[in-house]
């Protein structure tokens, strides 16, 4: 409790004795651009800018009398300065300008190469799609495994069609039973 009454006489004491004090805040305004310019390297554009003024003026009933004034403006400009870095690389190691850019497209086309695709085995392709056809079977898709099996015996060899068409048609009988089954009350 004493604690607290001392804190109360101290700060009454002093705010007794500091004298006023006008903190002033600053204020921000905004302003946008939209639009293109070409500046070149080295140099730089006025975009836009805004002014802004307001006075007032004020009188009391004593003869006295009191004036503000407030003036802001905002500029916005582009400075521009091009910084070519292969440049810079030449000229600190040293080489020719001719044969720094020589080795800087070999590197570039290098980077730039992609390896084609390996060509698509025909024969694979058909494999895969009797295993897309057995997947389809197991999980009830029975239209999407008909369409792989008739797709597959017809990109096949001959003897590995026989073997396709063989699974199909043992596919093809479970078919039958199980749509039997299911017409069946």
């Amino acid at each position: 409790m004493r604690i607290l009454i001392l804190t109360v006489v101290a700060t009454i004491l002093a705010a007794n004795t500091c004298p006023a004090q006008v903190v002033m805040l600053p204020t921000f305004d905004t302003f946008q651009y939209s639009g293109s310019v070409l500046v070149p390297d080295g140099g730089s554009a006025h975009l836009g800018s805004i002014g802004r003024s307001a006075e007032s003026s004020r009188n009391s009933g004593w003869g006295s009398r009191s004036t503000g004034r407030s003036i802001s403006r905002g500029t916005m400009s582009a400075h521009v300065q091009i910084i070519d870095l292969a440049e810079m690389d030449r000229q600190l190691l040293g080489a020719e300008p001719a044969e720094f850019l020589r080795q800087q497209k070999a590197k570039e086309n290098a980077a730039a190469k992609v390896v084609p695709p390996k060509p698509i085995d025909p024969v694979e392709a058909a494999k895969q799609l009797v295993r897309d056809a057995r997947r389809c079977v197991q999980e009830g898709h029975l239209k999407a495994a008909d369409y792989y099996y008739r797709r597959a015996i017809g990109e096949l060899p001959s003897d590995l069609a026989a073997i396709a068409q063989r699974e199909y048609d043992r596919f093809g009988q479970q078919r039958h039973l199980l749509a039997r089954r299911q017409m069946q009350p």
